[in-house]
């Protein structure tokens, strides 16, 4: 930590007392309904804490399911992975690739043939608007 002067504001006597109460002064001054919301929210904590390790814990790495680990990268940095491994062959592109033909059909679902969702000729239509898009 960077050595700073630091200088520490006094509290006033029902300051340092509240603080330094024990805790069950502290819990019996609360009302029950503030008693109930702070076990409410300890509950959930807790359950969420439990949660948390059970879902580490359910499928630990083990040589029987290393095959199917999907992370197979032992860096954080995803410039350096490599795509090759044992007994693994790439399926080579084509030679004309940039030249294939790619066919996308696309379905118009605004005609219908139901006339009371299509709104063709309603509302305003302006060529210029940026915001406009079919589909």
């Amino acid at each position: 930590f960077p050595s700073s002067p630091v200088r520490r504001a006094r509290l006033p006597m029902a300051a340092c007392a509240r603080t330094t109460a024990a805790p069950s002064v502290a819990w019996a001054s609360r009302s029950s309904s503030q008693r109930a919301r702070v076990v409410e929210t300890t509950m959930r904590r807790l359950a969420l804490c439990g949660l948390v390790v059970r879902e580490a814990c359910a499928a630990p790495w083990t040589r029987e399911n290393a095959p199917w680990n999907v992370n197979f990268e032992t860096t954080w940095d995803p410039s350096r992975y490599y795509g090759k491994w044992d007994n693994h062959s790439y399926h080579p592109s084509p030679s004309d690739w940039r030249s294939l033909a790619i066919y996308q059909l696309l379905t118009d679902r605004f005609v219908d043939g139901d006339p009371r969702n299509n709104e063709v000729f309603e509302g305003d239509f302006d060529v210029r608007d940026m915001a406009f898009r079919h589909g």
